[in-house]
């Protein structure tokens, strides 16, 4: 389904405005996350910026599981730290600023 498909199915009155918003998330850039088997053995994932993106993220599957281990350790500090991190996004700054 595209942005046009949604915004017809709302047009016909098929979809509720909630309904489309929903759709519409699904197709965003961020939604689309794609992950394989890189040819070095790592898993690659690709699209965890948008799809302007051109890099992707390569880790070795024990380093996946050594970060999976220390994600409290991680969340913790990206919360104390959260005012001296960089953030890309508009809606990160936004978000930033409000709180």
């Amino acid at each position: 389904m595209t942005k046009n498909d949604v915004l017809k199915k709302l047009a016909d009155g098929e979809i509720d405005v909630d309904a489309a918003s929903a759709l519409l998330e699904k197709l965003s850039p961020a939604a689309q996350v794609r992950i394989k088997v890189t040819p070095g053995g790592c898993i690659g994932i690709r699209g965890l910026r948008g799809t302007n993106s051109q890099f992707g993220l390569s880790i070795r599957v024990e380093t996946w599981e050594d970060l999976k281990k220390e994600s409290a350790k991680i969340d913790k500090f990206v919360k104390e730290h959260a005012k001296e991190l960089a953030e890309k996004s508009a809606e990160s700054k936004a978000a930033k600023a409000a709180a």
